[in-house]
């Protein structure tokens, strides 16, 4: 990256959908009113030679391009300011410009510098704003053969909530076969392996005469929970099939745990209508797979937050 602002034409500065890293694509109309206010002394018009140049002064924007004399330069992060520089007739404005690495091209390098995007700044990622930005790398032909570990360690995200969106996307892209001999899109096609438990379970008579009245408590039981302490004394770490980890020693465990929980509470509703536009014994066995893990995630947040205070309990 130049570490010096260079000053383009607006013109030069392409702005394209696929590299939004927010998830709904929108610019906020408060945040957009407050950054006006912001810069709303921030154009100077001065000559160069024979042009007048009138250039919008804020921090610079972020754009790749194969040179820094010359673009197209794709913008990857400053929609606001991109914003709020056309609205003022700008006709310049300073941008710091990254070059493509070996083997990448500039769209490459676009889509990750994109996806990287208000990690560091800017309104807070949202769990849905997450996700977009690991979906664009592994969408991407040139980055989606890099493992979970790779991606969290360029986006700043937990391991664990990569791979969850590494497995989700991977089972989209191929169909399976089912056991009934049908083709199903691989997120609908496989069943769970689990056993069935009563923890928030939606079982075939509640898809048809409504929610279940008992069994539904999502407390999990003294001798499940006795039983999970006893595996945490093993070993304090849970090992994901995705090959992360979530280490019970680390403060950020609990909110990486957290942070399935809202997962799975996001994609509920649409599990639970899965039971009613497909193949329902499919459907229901995807909805009990969430309830269990949802169940599992919230035990292994008991059983961390006894383990502390016994802890503190025994230092006093």
């Amino acid at each position: 990256m130049n570490l010096f602002p260079v000053r383009v034409a607006i013109t030069d500065i392409v702005d394209r959908p696929e590299l939004w890293s927010r998830a709904d694509g929108k610019l906020m109309p408060a945040l957009f009113n407050d950054y006006a206010e912001r810069f709303a002394d921030s154009t100077i018009e001065f000559k160069d030679g024979e042009q007048t140049i009138t250039l919008f002064r804020c921090p610079p924007l972020k754009v790749v391009a194969a040179s820094e004399e010359e673009g197209p330069y794709l913008l990857v992060d400053g929609r606001y300011r991109m914003g709020l520089a056309s609205g003022m007739n700008a006709t310049h404005i300073e941008v710091k410009v990254i070059n493509p690495e070996e083997g990448e091209t500039v769209e490459d390098r676009a889509v990750l510098e994109a996806a990287k995007a208000n990690s560091e700044h800017g309104k807070p990622l949202t769990n849905a704003d997450k996700r977009r930005a690991v979906k664009m790398l592994l969408e991407s032909e040139f980055w989606k053969t890099k493992s979970a570990n790779w991606i969290a360690k360029e986006l700043g995200f937990s391991n664990s909530f990569v791979g969850r969106v590494k497995d989700e996307v991977c089972s989209e892209q191929t169909p399976v076969k089912g056991p009934d001999g049908k083709v199903y899109p691989a997120k609908h096609a496989k069943k769970s392996s689990q056993p069935k438990t009563s923890l928030a379970i939606v079982s075939d008579d509640a898809a048809h005469h409504g929610p279940q009245t008992e069994g539904d408590d999502d407390e999990p039981a003294d001798d499940e929970l006795s039983e999970l302490e006893a595996d945490s004394d093993d070993d304090s770490a849970l090992e994901c099939d995705h090959g992360s980890e979530i280490n019970f020693d680390d403060d950020n465990a609990t909110q990486e745990l957290q942070d399935v929980i809202t997962t799975l509470e996001d994609q509920h509703e649409e599990l639970a209508r899965l039971a009613e536009s497909v193949d329902k014994e499919l459907a229901l066995d995807f909805v009990n797979a969430a309830a269990q893990l949802a169940a599992t995630i919230q035990m292994l947040i008991a059983t961390k937050e006894k383990m502390a205070t016994e802890q503190l309990v025994a230092s006093m």
